[in-house]
């Protein structure tokens, strides 16, 4: 809702693109800045050139969740291993 009320656009992506799909929807949507949680980042990663981003903002699954985060991102990182390097 702050993205709409500070007057920009807001269009969703999936977090399960190819490279290839979000490098086309970047680029026809002409966002200049992009929020993505780190087990979706690498994507990306690989088209972050190609695209007119200025911004990232990369946050955590836990980020949110107060002292039970501090344990669901441990997880995810070190036992799960689901956030690429």
């Amino acid at each position: 809702i702050g993205i709409l009320r500070a007057g920009y656009v807001c269009t969703p992506v999936n977090p399960l693109y190819t490279g290839r799909e979000l490098r086309h929807q970047l680029n026809d949507s002409g966002a200049q800045a992009i929020f993505v949680v780190d087990n979706f980042a690498q994507a990306l990663e690989q088209v972050i050139e190609e695209t007119s981003i200025k911004r990232i903002i990369l946050s955590k699954m836990g980020d949110m969740m107060g002292l039970k985060g501090i344990l669901v991102n441990t997880i995810i990182r070190q036992v799960k291993r689901l956030v690429p390097k």
